[in-house]
């Protein structure tokens, strides 16, 4: 058998052994021009007819490397043309994307990859996007992942399948993809910002897999193995994991996680996950919770005496709140900064992840989904986060400091933080508003019968 019959034999065993390919397919190729690419185009065309599918490819232009860019469209256009493919292109900017989000370039480009094969499958009434993901690839990023660090659920870093998209070649390595591309004397272009070691994984590529290579030849193979493992396991947690959701609540863009979550000791490996997962779904997307900030929520399980912040990054924070963990981003509390809010019936304002809107009518000054005030003399209202030595005046006469009333109502700190307080222009407390426990409205405020009133709501 050549190493060509051994590709393809490999390739029709992976997809049929993982359905990744059915008759009546119509497969979308991401078509870079890349050696990979052409390998896929060249092998499914050949296979088509046995296989019993339809074929279509789509290039994604990635608004950077200039002029080699636009050679890497036209090749593509060029070989799609000779494959007698129907083929699109796609334009996207990833600079400006990473720019405005604040991601790295590679992961941009992947976004947007993504986003415009679907797109590209869409509009060609594909019902698949097959990649020219390999051997060597899977190898890379799981070797990254493990020297950046991950946990279990980081292994499977590249999914032979996953929404619509498909990976016939993750089993064969970059060597063999050479030899067919060798022997059927295909043409390819070359990226050469793969050659750009400043990226991790390029860095991998060039300076790491030698020098394994060197004493452990078939690594790739043992990685694929462990790869195929890994995934079963994965699969098991998946299910474990799918009844862990009730013991997680949403509550004024905040996650509470219950603590009962840790009582069954055997299933702590599948919360472990489980939680790793919420946090950087819901909190930090760029977050990897370690063995360290595993431990520090287990050993705070079994108290529940109060609250108190356990956990700080720049991007979110936890707190342990009697019988629950809080997860709270940390641009959810109100902003330092006081905004000024005109007092006109409809007009709404924004502070903090909050908005509220300004009526008027008459109201219940005991109705706490409303701050019900009298604006008699008042021009406009300030808007801003509660601070040490705000009070606020209460029925009998006298007043009370903020921090005094969340104690006696029983408001976690974690829930201060993101009170909002409203001032006239003197800076007097009109009201406050309390996450999970509504309005509050000064008695010097009052609206007193045949007065009317104007109201603040949260929309």
């Amino acid at each position: 058998m050549t190493p060509c019959d051994e590709l393809r034999r490999i390739f029709l065993e992976t997809s049929r052994k993982y359905s990744l390919i059915d008759a009546g397919d119509k497969v979308l190729i991401a078509l870079s021009g890349g050696a990979d690419s052409v390998c896929l185009a060249h092998l499914l065309t050949g296979l088509k007819d046995e296989l019993g599918i339809e074929l279509c490819a789509a290039h994604i232009h990635h608004g950077i490397r200039g002029s080699e860019a636009g050679r890497d469209l036209e090749f593509s256009r060029g070989l799609a043309g000779r494959l007698g493919m129907e083929f699109r292109e796609r334009h996207v900017d990833v600079p400006g994307y990473a720019g405005e989000r604040g991601m790295s370039l590679e992961h941009a480009a992947r976004e947007l990859r993504y986003a415009a094969l679907k797109e590209a499958a869409v509009e060609l009434g594909a019902n698949k996007t097959a990649t020219a993901h390999h051997l060597d690839d899977l190898a890379e990023t799981m070797l990254f992942r493990l020297f950046k660090g991950t946990g279990p659920s980081g292994i499977p870093a590249i999914r032979l399948k996953m929404g619509g998209v498909i990976r016939p070649l993750l089993f064969i390595s970059r060597r063999d993809i050479m030899e067919y591309i060798s022997a059927h004397g295909l043409e390819y272009v070359e990226d050469s910002t793969n050659r750009d070691t400043g990226m991790p994984r390029n860095y991998i590529r060039a300076n790491v897999i030698p020098v394994i290579e060197t004493g452990f030849p078939d690594f790739r193979e043992h990685l694929r193995d462990y790869y195929l493992l890994a995934r079963g396991d994965e699969e098991y947690f998946r299910r474990v994991m799918k009844g862990l959701r009730k013991y997680v609540t949403r509550r004024e863009g905040r996650v509470c996680i219950d603590k009962a979550i840790f009582a069954d000791t055997k299933r702590i490996p599948a919360v472990r996950r489980f939680i790793r997962e919420t946090v950087a779904r819901e909190m930090d997307s760029g977050f990897r919770a370690n063995l360290s900030f595993m431990e520090n929520l287990i050993k705070f399980c079994d108290k529940s005496d109060g609250t108190r912040e356990i956990f700080r990054s720049k991007k979110f924070r936890v707190f342990s709140s009697y019988s629950e963990f809080v997860l709270e981003k940390m641009d959810k509390n109100c902003q330092n900064t006081p905004i000024h809010a005109k007092l006109l019936d409809g007009f709404s304002a924004g502070i903090g992840n909050r908005t509220f809107r300004f009526g008027s009518g008459d109201f219940s000054r005991d109705d706490t989904t409303a701050c019900v005030f009298d604006p008699s003399g008042i021009t406009e209202i300030v808007i801003r986060g509660w601070k040490e030595g705000d009070r606020i005046a209460i029925s009998g006469g006298g007043t009370k400091k903020l921090q005094d009333l969340f104690t006696d109502i029983k408001v976690p700190r974690w829930l201060r933080a993101g009170a909002a307080v409203f001032t006239d222009g003197g800076g007097r407390v009109i009201g406050v508003y309390i996450p999970g426990r509504g309005f509050r409205i000064s008695s010097d405020f009052y609206v007193h019968d045949g007065i009317p009133g104007m109201s603040i709501r949260v929309i």
